[in-house]
């Protein structure tokens, strides 16, 4: 631990080991709150297209004000999602698409003031969506995870709409 790196490192030892927001600065307000970790693999055009409309909805979500305020106001540093696989699994365990009639699901673990959560649609219903519409199918599966972390977490505003 030296030069520029001390101070960062000094935020992350007591925001791990208090569980709590590092109170000597304030939350930067330009920050981006919100992370798509997304993935490469080939898939369906409508998959690569849901992908991709999650990606500009997690643009959107950032640069709202609505949405940063609800997310000042609880104690989380940020959220990271990504969705899962459509086809073949990179690895054993990893998570596939669902198929049938189940309807999406989001597993979330929290490490330190980080919420990492995994976004599984319906992959029956991303192919049966017109492409027209996949914007909405998109935001009502974020809207899951979203309201997920929302309920788990003390958050002092009401979770703004998805639209």
């Amino acid at each position: 631990m030296n030069g520029r790196s001390l101070l960062f490192d000094f935020q992350n030892a007591y925001e791990r080991s208090t569980n709590r927001l590092w109170p000597l600065t304030p939350r930067e307000k330009d920050r981006e709150f919100l992370q798509y970790l997304e993935q490469r693999e080939h898939a369906p055009h409508r998959v690569q297209l849901y992908r991709a409309t999650a990606r500009e909805a997690t643009i959107d979500i950032n640069a709202s004000e609505e949405w940063r305020q609800w997310w000042l106001s609880g104690p989380l540093r940020a959220l990271e999602f990504s969705i899962a696989e459509s086809q073949r699994l990179p690895y054993p365990g990893a998570a596939p698409m669902q198929r049938g009639d189940t309807p999406t699901s989001v597993r979330m673990r929290k490490t330190g003031l980080t919420v990492t959560g995994t976004i599984t649609p319906n992959l029956d219903r991303i192919l049966d969506t017109d492409e027209p519409n996949i914007g909405q199918l998109v935001m009502t599966d974020m809207a899951v995870l979203l309201l997920k972390v929302h309920q788990k977490y003390a958050f002092g505003r009401e979770m703004p709409e998805a639209k």
